[in-house]
């Protein structure tokens, strides 16, 4: 029995995912549960696994390429399965039905949509039924196209590859989605959503010194004795807790706003932006008030693992309230972050240099400085009430020994 892979709805929000890469080509033999691809979407990249086990027999989407959720993207089973019946029923690559084709809607009536516009191939031409029939709605000349499947055999995505701008446009529509815009996949989906923010929210940013200090002897101290992968404690872990803690205290700054008015959320979840080669991914550490410092500092390293390994779940990643955002390791002192919706808040975290500082008996000492700025949202929240958040925040920094608590 062929099966169909389709792209899965990897998030109650998720609407599209793009093809990242393909595990397996076609051709080749796949287990049930074992990888089968990398989808992205708009807030991670996973992997997808088989449904079944069979020989891969047909990709209907090539990499790079954003897919609907619910469109068929693979098919896999028997090796010897005829798969006519199945690529001749008309169905498309679609689980389900989404209107009219960009063909039907263009006027085209279906012998013209059907027929091929270049010369019927060869019959001795190597390639497989998908790419024909993919080949066939796209009017692509096969004798054109470079096969990379074994021997030189043609796969459903070397068509889709193919395809003209010409001509691919009205037709990858039927069987795949088309191809991504320049910038596209994650880059064009952090473009959108920060485009959103800075749209619809009414952001200022407040800014503080903190004396670090106490963060720098409280690494120092628990170096090696606390279990923490790569021995000791990060510095963004002490910011997460310190931010879990004022905000149980400041709760207006732990919401969202919506067309309803203002929504309080009742759980603390802090993300934490994590920089990959291709774009920004931010993982949650959910309840993090309910947290010891220690196991926030354990989860938070888990979480950027899986994070540059591409193994994000959607519920690792769903349901922030807050942001922390550090850029302390590239150098950088300062920078006001762009809210992530529906969070009304985000906090930007930037290096700790040494520098001449006075000290509350009034000497100037070399002292290790960190730069916060808070960026809010004013339709929730006022100056004040961030403000005082954030000194909030530098005075649990200030002296980190009591986080341990």
């Amino acid at each position: 029995m062929i099966h169909k892979v389709i792209m899965p709805a990897l998030g109650m929000t998720m609407e599209q995912g793009t093809i990242v890469r393909w595990l397996k080509r076609e051709g080749e033999r796949v287990e049930a549960g074992e990888p089968l691809l990398e989808v992205m979407t708009d807030k991670l990249t996973m992997e997808v696994e088989s449904p079944a086990s069979g020989v891969v027999r047909g990709i209907l989407a090539a990499e790079g390429q954003v897919v609907p959720v619910t469109h068929v993207i693979a098919l896999v089973g028997p090796e010897d399965e005829d798969l006519a019946p199945l690529l001749g029923a008309g169905e498309g690559a679609r689980e389900t039905s989404a209107g009219p084709s960009a063909s039907e809607r263009e006027g085209r009536p279906p012998a013209e949509r059907q027929a091929p516009r270049g010369a019927e191939p060869p019959a001795g031409l190597r390639a497989s039924p998908a790419a024909r029939r993919l080949a066939r709605e796209m009017g692509i000349d096969l004798r054109k196209v470079a096969g990379t499947g074994p021997s030189g055999r043609i796969r459903a995505s070397d068509v889709a590859s193919a395809g003209s701008p010409a001509d691919a446009g009205a037709a990858r529509t039927e069987p795949i989605a088309g191809p991504p815009e320049p910038g596209g996949g994650m880059r064009a989906i952090i473009a959108k959503r920060m485009v959103e923010s800075v749209r619809t929210t009414a952001p200022f940013t407040v800014t503080t010194e903190v004396d670090a200090s106490g963060m720098v002897r409280l690494r120092d101290e628990t170096r090696g004795r606390m279990g923490i992968p790569g021995g000791s404690l990060n510095y963004t872990a002490v910011i997460v807790k310190a931010c879990a803690a004022a905000l149980k205290e400041f709760p207006s700054l732990n919401a969202s706003y919506s067309e309803d008015g203002v929504v309080a959320h009742p759980a603390i979840n802090i993300g934490v932006a994590v920089a990959l080669p291709e774009g920004l991914v931010v993982p949650v550490v959910r309840n993090a008030d309910r947290k010891a410092l220690i196991d926030i500092a354990v989860e938070i390293e888990a979480l950027a693992k899986d994070a540059r390994e591409h193994r994000l779940r959607p519920e690792q990643t769903d349901g922030g309230t807050f942001t922390v955002s550090n850029l302390g390791m590239t150098g950088v002192t300062s920078f006001a972050p762009i809210i992530r919706l529906p969070e009304c808040c985000i906090l930007g975290v930037g290096a700790i240099i040494t520098r001449p500082a006075v000290t509350p008996a009034g000497a100037l000492e070399a002292r290790p400085i960190m730069n916060l700025a808070l960026t809010a949202d004013h339709r929730v929240t006022d100056g004040v009430p961030a403000a005082r958040f954030l000194m909030r925040v530098k005075e649990l920094l200030e002296a980190p020994a009591g986080l341990l608590l």
